[in-house]
This record gives structure tokens, C-alpha cells and sequence, in this order.
């Protein structure tokens, strides 16, 4: 048959059907479509992961404790001896810049029973409501990433509730080590326990990088805080990570998606994922080496301001306290003249939109008056952040 002979005017309406043509048909050239097209699922604003590329790092590059430490909206949590480092580094799969990365520099090489260690992003309820999981209605969602690690084996996860009684433990191997490669789990919806669909944690994506066996769940759905399958043990010698010093696991392209089939990573503007995850942290520094202004206020005397700033957008929940950099000397307050801070600023109160603070200068300094005031910088490692963190 020759090219261009099957026209719109030689099929008749409706001719051509949903059951005459083949599961996931592929279409060489271009394909124009008069009507409408109607998605089964989003065609965009369809990742439920903040920073899934590592794109946003507010708090800093890397870090040693526990808890939010380089790329925004991931976290290490764990209890076990070793000594472990997380960055957001600039190595990553093609079409991607940054990574979440993992070093271990102290072996722990015998995890007991209820110690462990795991890495996730907490997503907020108000973000999952229309997976209408803890119903009969409960829809299936697909989970893919990138994954790289110096050592090749089967690791594991799960996606749990925040009340910890209902878990997803999945399993996954890296085929070759220090090699990206990307992983794809579907998980069908789980039709009981409470899944919250408010500003609180709705659920939980976790990749553990040992655990004890208190934290070994079955396949699939069940009722616990399990981490990983049984199969998938984590302190077995094929993913001993946390055994060997100087290994490596990194991780960027995080996606979660209504859907049995992992799609195209949807790459977000670095604006868009900076504004996502400003609801949880924001984070005011001194970038330019200036004197920037974190605040504008009053001075009730001659030695102490109240000072106030806006969010650029409304946070989870009113912040409760103020990060500074800890050294007084980094901040001034300027009214007809600057001068340094006698103390680091402290907080006062805030609501979800804004923030008020104090601040002040030492009895007796000159050039101080009452009126308007702007708490600065006086130089780089200045800073003022909140956290609304799940």
C-alpha cells in the first residue's frame, strides 16, 4: 500500500477502536489530533517527590548527623555505629546534574536486631488525597529512581504510613556496581490502615542501607514499620554497606506516580522545586559577600530591635524557632549607622507567612537611635533559616 492512502476520509467515525488497536502501539511519524486527549493519568505536576533531581540544597553540600544535612526534602535516619556522610554531589545519570550520595567512613559491621539505617523523603498528606489509599478506592502508584553503589547486590525499601503500622517492603538489585541504573517499583494501593491527608506526613519512601532483622517485613502490604523484604536483608554480605568503609550508594531522579508504568522523569524549572521545598525550609544567606538585609524592624532604645521578614511562600506550619550561623559578630543592625550585633538573633514569633525576631547592640554604642531599623549581613557565612519540616 502506498504511503498516505489511509486518510481521515476513507475511516468512518468511531471505525478505528480501543479493542482494534494493539497495547502500547508505537507511531513512527508525527500524529495531529483534532479532538481531545484525555490522559488516564497527570500529564504534569504527576511526581509526588520534592527535589527528586537534587537540584535544591539549602542547608549546605553535605553533612554527618542525622536528619535534613544537603539536598532538601531527603533525610538520613538511622541508629548503629557507623560513620556516615551525605552530599548532594555533581555526579549523576545522563539528563540529570546532581545526586543524593551516601559514604560510609566507619564500618559498623554487626547491626543488632532493632538498629538501622535509611534514607527517604516524607511527603505531605495534602499531596497524596487523590490516591485514596485506606479505601476500597485505593489506586496503584509506580516508584522509579536512579541508583548507583560500589557494591552490586539485592537492597531494599518500603513506602509506610506515618503511624508506622502499615508498610510496602520492596526489594531491588544493582546488577553492576558504580553504575547508574534505574529501578522501577509498582505497588498496588493498600485498601486499609490511615493514610493522612493533611499538613502532616502522609507517607514515607524509604531505601535502607541496613537494617536489623526487627525490620524485616514480608513481601508487599503488611501491618508494621517494616523496611526491607526478608530476602532483601541489608546487612547480608551482597549490600553490606554499612560494613565497608568508603562504599558508596547515590541516588537521584525520584519519582512517584499514580500508574502501573514509570514514565519520563518530569524534570520541574529549578524555581518551581525551590518554592516546593521552601515550604519546609527557608533559608536567607548572604550570597553576594554585601550586607544583605534579612529583615526590616524598629528599635525599642538604643540597644534592641525587633525586626520582621515575609516567606516567599506559606510554610507547612508555623516555624517555633530561628537558625543562625551562631557567631554574633556575623550580624549588624543599621539605623543612621551600622553596627554589629551583641548577640545572634533570636526568635520572637512566626505565623506560616512571616517571622519576627530580636536583636541587639551593646549598652552604650554610639550612632544607635529609636526608629526604622534593618537587621544585615556583615559577611558570608551570615544566614536566617526556618524549618516546617515533616
Amino acid at each position: 500500500m502506498a504511503l498516505d492512502k489511509v486518510t481521515t476520509n476513507i475511516i468512518n467515525d468511531d471505525a478505528v477502536t480501543g479493542a482494534k488497536i494493539e497495547n502500547n502501539p508505537t507511531v513512527a511519524g508525527n500524529l495531529t489530533v483534532t479532538g481531545d486527549v484525555i490522559p488516564s493519568t497527570p500529564l504534569s505536576h504527576r511526581n509526588m517527590v520534592i527535589n527528586g533531581a537534587m537540584n535544591v540544597a539549602q542547608r549546605a553540600s553535605s553533612g554527618t548527623g542525622v536528619g535534613y544535612t544537603c539536598a532538601d526534602r531527603f533525610q538520613r535516619v538511622a541508629d548503629n555505629n557507623a560513620g556516615v556522610t551525605t552530599s548532594r554531589v555533581s555526579e549523576a545519570p545522563v539528563g540529570f546534574e546532581n545526586s543524593y550520595k551516601v559514604t560510609i567512613t566507619t564500618a559498623d559491621t554487626s547491626i543488632t536486631s532493632t538498629q538501622y539505617e535509611f534514607h527517604e523523603q516524607q511527603i505531605e498528606g495534602n499531596n497524596i488525597y487523590h490516591l485514596e489509599w485506606g479505601t476500597s478506592d485505593a489506586k496503584t502508584v509506580t516508584l522509579s529512581f536512579y541508583v548507583k553503589s560500589s557494591l552490586a547486590g539485592v537492597f531494599g525499601g518500603s513506602i509506610r504510613n506515618s503511624a508506622n503500622n502499615r508498610a510496602y517492603s520492596f526489594e531491588y538489585t544493582i546488577n553492576s556496581a558504580a553504575t547508574w541504573e534505574r529501578k522501577t517499583i509498582t505497588i498496588a494501593g493498600d485498601t486499609t490502615g490511615t493514610w493522612l491527608k493533611s499538613n502532616l506526613a502522609g507517607l514515607k519512601i524509604e531505601w535502607a542501607l541496613g537494617s536489623g532483622s526487627s525490620f524485616h517485613g514480608s513481601a508487599g502490604w503488611s501491618a508494621g514499620h517494616f523496611l526491607t523484604k526478608d530476602v532483601a536483608r541489608s546487612n547480608d554480605s551482597a549490600d553490606a554497606l554499612l560494613a565497608t568503609v568508603n562504599a558508596t550508594w547515590q541516588i537521584t531522579g525520584v519519582q512517584l506516580e499514580l500508574g502501573s508504568n514509570a514514565t519520563p522523569y518530569e524534570h520541574k524549572s529549578y524555581g518551581d522545586e525551590l518554592r516546593s521545598c521552601q515550604r519546609y525550609y527557608f533559608k536567607i544567606t548572604n550570597e553576594t559577600g554585601g550586607e544583605n538585609s534579612f529583615g526590616i524592624g524598629v528599635m525599642d532604645g538604643t540597644t534592641a530591635c525587633q525586626w520582621y521578614t515575609n516567606f516567599p511562600v506559606t510554610m507547612r506550619i508555623a516555624p517555633t524557632a530561628i537558625e543562625t550561623s551562631g557567631t554574633a559578630g556575623d550580624y549588624s543592625l543599621r539605623t543612621t549607622h551600622t553596627v554589629t550585633c551583641s548577640g545572634v538573633p533570636a526568635h520572637y514569633h512566626c505565623t506560616k507567612q512571616s517571622a519576627a525576631g530580636s536583636a541587639g547592640v551593646s549598652s552604650g554604642t554610639h550612632f544607635i537611635t529609636k526608629g526604622a531599623a534593618v537587621l544585615r549581613a556583615v559577611d558570608n557565612d551570615a544566614y536566617l533559616a526556618w524549618s516546617a519540616e515533616l
